[in-house]
């Protein structure tokens, strides 16, 4: 297990996996529909009346004429195509710099294939490293000794807080909606990746994987057969490393990143 890794998900991961940006928090670290603008419309010159002459009297006539009143509109409104996925990284920026996420997390090049790889490997119960190796926790993995034996120190999972916290400052919904916006994008990535599925469909299979992992109960001893530490318990360390990813998140965190996937899928199915 590497010491400086986490799984930010997807939902974004977790959603953005969940799914985000979506969705960051990895083994390592991390953890994404159309928009049309209408133009605003002209104001309507019928009721622009101030300041105007006013017209002449018209002779009195036995019978009316009723004429009707002219249609008056803006113009229609006009459809702004998603850019080009090669270009796009203005345009998913733009949506997701409210969240006031990290610059460094914003800034980077190639957004929406980024969270396509993320998508992608998620739904294979990998974490993709590259894409998001820039994101991890500022504190080393550590670990305590105990009668000859090591373990993970109780106090990782805390190295992950901030990454939560980031992720839940932005509402479940609000995060829906950007990847709705930005799904195109996501599914011209997917299908760069040579994935078969859309970005949506690979998203629902991590997720469910997410809900369904059957997480190992106690204190779990590891072993260091050379630079990295593994799970000493071959039946673990064997575990896709999106588990094993989860595993190291903890409990309170993987509540954390359950609740706000759940979330974020009921507002994505509702859209």
């Amino acid at each position: 297990m590497r010491k400086s890794r986490i799984v930010a998900f997807v939902v974004a991961a977790c959603a953005f996996a969940g799914v985000a940006y979506f969705l960051f928090l990895g083994g390592f670290e991390s953890l994404d529909g159309d928009e049309t603008l209408s133009p605003p419309r002209d104001p309507d010159p019928a009721a622009e009346t101030s300041g105007r002459a006013e017209p002449p009297r018209m002779p009195p006539v036995t019978e009316p004429e009723k004429v009707a009143a002219p249609v008056v509109s803006g113009p229609e409104p006009i459809e702004v195509p998603l850019p080009a996925l090669g270009d796009s990284d203005p345009f998913v920026r733009e949506r997701v710099e409210p969240f006031g996420w990290p610059e460094s997390w914003v800034s980077r090049p190639g957004l929406a294939s980024r969270l396509a790889v993320v998508i992608e490997s998620a739904q294979r119960s990998e974490l993709p490293r590259r894409p998001i190796a820039f994101l991890k926790p500022k504190k080393p993995f550590a670990v305590i000794e105990r009668d000859g034996k090591i373990f993970a120190d109780p106090s990782n999972p805390s190295r992950f807080d901030p990454f939560l916290d980031f992720l839940e400052q932005v509402p479940p919904e609000t995060l829906a909606t950007t990847f709705v916006q930005i799904e195109p994008l996501l599914d011209a990535a997917m299908a760069e990746l040579g994935s078969p599925q859309s970005a949506r469909a690979a998203l629902s299979d991590a997720i469910d994987q997410l809900f369904a992992m059957q997480i190992p109960e106690g204190e779990l001893e590891l072993i260091r057969p050379n630079v990295l530490y593994k799970y000493a318990d071959e039946s673990i360390e064997t575990l896709p490393e999106l588990d094993k990813q989860l595993l190291r998140l903890g409990p309170q965190n993987r509540a954390r990143i359950r609740s706000y996937t759940a979330a974020f899928q009921r507002s994505l199915e509702a859209d």
